[in-house]
């Protein structure tokens, strides 16, 4: 079933004229291609679109990467975009979409090269990361992080003019064929929360080492897609990483002792990726619990990372969520999916509880702060959700369902449009839905 838009309670008069001239361009002239005219109707509409306002590099707000409660209410009620980061957005050129985002330039000049770690500031950079870097250097703190007990504070303290005596509720969906890629094309991705299924360090990689942004157009999968639909952004998160400035958002979990836990040739923590599989091989029996009860124990000093974005297009903002899980992917010579095999309870032992405390706690997270921002901006938005883990990382269905089921308790009652993306087999967060007797509608695509 086609998705019709459910922001809006009417279509005004001049959206309908522009459907009418986008239907009768089809009829008229059909050498153009349908993504022609998606891009050409898409355009219409952003010409009516609010011109993104850029915060003053100085303001207190571009400084800090855990906010104060104040800063953070302000943060959450409206774009928050430095006022260079902007600037360099809109000269961006030749590249906004994926399939040409190798092409792209900033003043005439590519916008990558293979960056290295540790950072060598004799290495070369192109433009673009030059002013990156200065930036960083200068203080600009653009990812933010919050903790569970700032949430809760904050969502029990502040009142809502959305929550009164008349019952409110989010509106579920699962919807199906959506591209991660190019997401700003969605009239839904304007000003929502949109997970990427990342690291733990806000990045992407395949493995224990670090990925510059310059190689991640080769990884199709969704995190990779969605951060570089806004590229620069993602570009500001690798600068700060080599410039050891960056938010991890699970060190304090982990600590010092587990963090450098060595794993014959690897560790069990690298650049934000959590060897999971590894250590079940390296680890014996009481190193293994050691993990897990600490894990447990910790889990509350997780910090979130989000930022607010402002894509390549230059006119479409959003808030992306950085969410990761634990890797269990084939390591040795264990290959295939991990609970299929014959040992799946002896293995499930360990992995699961471990998945299951930072996932659940993960999530559980994320849907407060979608909550707290309903609270603070007084307006309804959607909600984007990935669960991360489910594919080559193999969490298990049942991990990445709990997951979903504890968003689902926090944002049930919150007037917001929730929307899972089935990438996963079994598609936990409709089971999720169905388990905790959500009424939710299947949709294809998007608006």
């Amino acid at each position: 079933m086609a998705y019709i838009n459910k922001f809006g309670k009417q279509e005004s008069i001049k959206k309908n004229l522009q459907m009418i001239v986008y239907k009768n361009c089809l009829t008229f002239l059909p050498t153009i291609s349908l993504l022609g005219f998606s891009w050409f109707y898409r355009n219409i509409q952003n010409i009516q679109s609010k011109t993104i306002s850029g915060i003053n590099d100085k303001d207190e707000i571009n400084k800090k990467g855990n906010l104060s409660d104040k800063l953070l209410k302000r943060y959450l009620k409206a774009p928050i975009i430095p006022e260079s980061v902007k600037k360099i957005v809109l000269d961006i050129k030749g590249g906004i979409y994926m399939e040409n985002i190798g092409k792209a330039t900033y003043k005439d000049n590519p916008i990558s090269n293979n960056r290295s770690y540790p950072y060598d500031d004799s290495e070369k950079t192109t433009r673009l990361e030059g002013e990156l870097d200065k930036l960083i250097d200068n203080g600009l703190s653009h990812l933010k992080y919050t903790t569970q007990e700032q949430l809760d504070r904050l969502i029990k303290n502040v009142k809502s003019d959305s929550e009164s005596d008349k019952k409110t509720c989010a509106r579920f969906y699962d919807a199906k064929g959506v591209d991660a890629s190019d997401f700003f094309k969605y009239k839904s991705a304007e000003n929502s929360m949109a997970v990427v299924c990342s690291q733990y360090n806000a990045l992407e990689s395949c493995d224990d080492y670090f990925s510059p942004v310059h190689w991640w157009p080769y990884d199709r999968t969704q995190g990779p897609m969605l951060s570089l639909s806004a590229l620069v952004f993602a570009k500001l998160r690798e600068s700060s990483y080599l410039k050891g400035k960056l938010n991890d958002a699970i060190d304090d979990v982990l600590g010092e002792q587990w963090m450098n836990k060595q794993l014959d040739n690897h560790k069990l923590y690298s650049h934000g990726y959590l060897n999971l599989r590894r250590a079940y091989h390296v680890l014996d029996e009481n190193e293994k619990k050691e993990l897990t009860d600490h894990i447990e124990k910790n889990i509350n000093k997780f910090k979130l990372n989000f930022q607010w974005v402002l894509c390549n297009d230059g006119k479409t903002p959003m808030i992306q969520i950085f969410a990761a899980a634990p890797s269990i992917q084939p390591v040795f010579d264990d290959g295939g999916i991990w609970y299929k095999s014959k040992d799946a309870d002896k293995k499930g032992s360990f992995y699961n509880p471990i998945c299951e405390a930072i996932q659940v706690h993960q999530m559980k997270m994320i849907g407060k702060l979608a909550k707290l921002r309903r609270i603070v901006s007084g307006k309804s938005f959607a909600l984007h959700l990935w669960l991360p883990g489910g594919l080559s990382f193999q969490n298990h269905p049942s991990v990445l369902k709990k997951a979903a089921e504890a968003l689902i308790d926090e944002v049930r009652d919150v007037d917001i449009y929730v929307y899972f993306h089935n990438r996963t087999g079994g598609n936990p967060g409709v089971q999720a839905m169905e388990a905790k007797n959500i009424k939710f509608e299947s949709i294809s695509g998007l608006n």
